[in-house]
């Protein structure tokens, strides 16, 4: 028997939230499947009667659930479940208007909502905000300019009807005031989401999937629209291999004869997808720009990783003038064709790329007719991982050569040097994910003022105390200098945790001055997933800023080998990092780069079966 919307709505949540372990998921599973619990507000009442949970799962597990003044907010549609927070706002799972099957409402936050001064208005209905920079006069708008957006993508997107792109049902004006959207639930997640879990895809898969994006493209650009937003994280999957191209909230027309006014210094678009035109603030932007970043998402999946990673501003010079990598360089097996296609998607000069999706898709039909894949087929996902968390090296290092040093568990803590005690507790630690010694599993090593603090745990707390409640003491030095300032970070500010699929989580842990990712204040409580291979800013209390980059797993499908921590503003020589895995250490190029250190990778350096181990490269 199928469980009830609103139960499979919640279970839903959770597991997408990552609120808990998936042994514990699958318990809550287990026991929710055995209920009828047919509203969020019964599925609540249920939770406080589950003694077995620890209070501060089941305070994240209620936070998931809407209150008793939304249920009504949307109707005739029913919010059951919180899915995520976007820009705009609040994304909701939630019943459709029958009752009989999910959909997700995309709501917009209030402070948006305020009255724009003027708008500029395009034939088509796109809509421009004049920010009093010079130009001309638009149309006066009884809404704001977010308004107008949410209003823009329903419009498009009913507009839209074909297979590969996501379906909206509808829109309106919540009784709380609020615009919202109707979308199509599709419960396999996105590409951004397939590719953080599995890491590589495999050639035929990652052909099949941006092939489908491409159909989807056909139809908005017969509509003479242009994405602007296209990234992983905005195609979504269903379980048989299909994409759907999602979020028309940026698109605007390329007619002719369209009115136009920019934003002056704005840049629409994801800094990992967007064409150099785009980065430029060209207002002349056409498909190809789209091209380009479905040429970067397709380097994505077959790499891994985005063409450009590093800070925001890294990536937008490498877009506007530094080489890709090419892509068999990175995987060698990648047929010569396949990176042909990415080659010219990624090409500087706009002329020189595909001109039309249809150009750029019958190359893709014809790479995976190479590959086995006849047309219209579609490409098996993989299967979920299982839930265990790995812990070893890859194999390739369990067979190091002789001159490989394994240390002692114990023997690490005793060598650890006096004058990192105020950086790294020296107390036992939490049981490590594999079995072995409690005590032992960090390292520090020491090169005149050069510490790097590893750490081998399925969890790290951040924090201003030196004592056993917390791994990694932030300061800024000298601290005489610095005391009041580092005052405002809280005794445990923030945890990083493993997750299920061996991914990393960073989670604010109610600090009174808060904790931000990439420029997003942390809700205390609602742990936040670190995208691989991409450089992340965490900000701590607004004193302590540290660079944070989780490094894709060489010996799996799927979760991270290590996360590196390095500071940015002081003491850049001090770097943290949490392995489960292996890290190399060394120049450019390396996981962890050392100070002064020469091009290229010096050491290799692993937690296996209890013990660190390191080899040279």
């Amino acid at each position: 028997m199928p469980a009830p919307l609103a139960v499979d709505a919640f279970l839903n949540a959770v597991r997408r939230h990552r609120v808990l372990d998936s042994g514990a998921e699958a318990q809550l599973r287990e026991a929710l499947g055995a209920t009828t619990l047919a509203t969020p507000l019964a599925i609540d009442a249920w939770l406080g009667t589950q003694s077995g949970l620890p209070a501060d799962s089941l305070t994240r597990l209620r936070r998931l659930l809407p209150n008793a003044q939304m249920w009504d907010d949307f109707r005739p549609h029913r919010p059951l479940a919180h899915l995520a927070t976007g820009g705009m706002g609040e994304i909701w799972l939630a019943s459709d208007a029958a009752g009989e099957e999910l959909v997700v409402i995309k709501t917009m936050r209030s402070d948006l909502a305020a009255p724009a001064s003027a708008i500029e208005v395009e034939e088509d209905g796109t809509v421009w905000l004049d920010t009093g920079s010079g130009g001309p006069g638009g149309e006066a708008s009884p809404g704001s300019a977010m308004q107008r957006r949410i209003e823009r993508e329903s419009r498009i997107t009913r507009q839209l009807q074909h297979p590969n792109i996501v379906h909206c049902r509808d829109h309106g004006l919540a009784r709380s005031g609020s615009l919202f959207m109707v979308l199509d639930y599709h419960g396999t997640g996105d590409l951004f989401d397939l590719i953080t879990t599995h890491g590589r895809l495999s050639e035929p898969l990652a052909l099949s999937l941006v092939e489908q994006v491409t159909a989807g493209l056909e139809a908005s650009h017969r509509l003479n629209l242009v994405h602007r937003d296209i990234k992983a994280g905005n195609i979504f999957l269903t379980p048989d291999g299909g994409a759907k191209l999602a979020d028309f909230g940026f698109a605007r027309s390329t007619r002719i004869n369209r009115t136009q006014l920019t934003i002056a210094g704005s840049i629409i678009g994801s800094p990992s997808c967007m064409a150099p035109e785009q980065i430029e603030g060209r207002t002349d932007l056409d498909i190809r720009a789209d091209l380009y970043a479905l040429g970067c998402v397709l380097f994505q999946a077959i790499a891994g990783t985005p063409p450009f990673t590093g800070t925001v501003q890294d990536m937008m010079r490498g877009h506007c003038s530094v080489p890709p990598p090419p892509l068999r360089s990175l995987r060698a097996e990648i047929s010569a064709t396949t990176a042909t296609i990415v080659e010219r998607c990624l090409r500087k000069d706009r002329e020189a790329r595909y001109a039309t999706p249809a150009e750029l898709r019958r190359d893709l039909q014809a790479a995976l007719g190479a590959l086995g894949v006849s047309g219209g087929s579609r490409v098996p996902l993989p299967p979920k991982p299982a839930s265990t968390v790995s812990n070893r090296l890859p194999t390739q290092v369990a067979t190091m050569p002789a001159t490989t040093v394994i240390l002692p568990a114990a023997a690490t803590a005793t060598a650890t040097p006096a004058t990192a005690a105020a950086v790294v507790s020296t107390a036992p630690a939490p049981a490590p994910v594999t079995a072995g010694p409690a005590l032992g599993d960090w390292l520090v090593l020491t090169d005149h003022d050069t510490t790097i603090a590893l750490f081998a745990r399925p969890r790290l707390t951040l924090g201003k105390l030196k004592d056993a409640s917390v791994d990694i003491c932030l300061r800024n030095y000298p601290e005489e200098q610095y005391r009041a300032e580092c005052m405002k970070i809280s005794r445990q500010h923030l945890v990083i945790t493993v997750d299920s699929t061996g991914g990393f989580l960073v989670q604010d842990l109610s600090s009174a001055n808060g904790t931000a990712l990439d420029g997003q204040a942390l809700v205390a409580g609602r742990p936040v997933g670190i995208a691989p291979g991409i450089d992340h800013v965490l900000e701590v209390a607004q004193v302590i800023t540290l660079r944070a980059r989780a490094v894709p797993s060489r010996s799996a499908a799927s979760g991270c080998a290590a996360l590196v921590l390095g500071r940015t503003r002081n003491r850049p020589e001090l770097a943290y990092a949490l392995v489960r895995e292996e890290l190399s250490l060394g120049g450019p190029g390396a996981d962890l780069l050392l100070p002064g250190c020469p091009q290229g990778l010096m050491v290799w350096i692993g937690w296996t079966g209890g013990r660190w181990a390191w080899r040279s490269a």
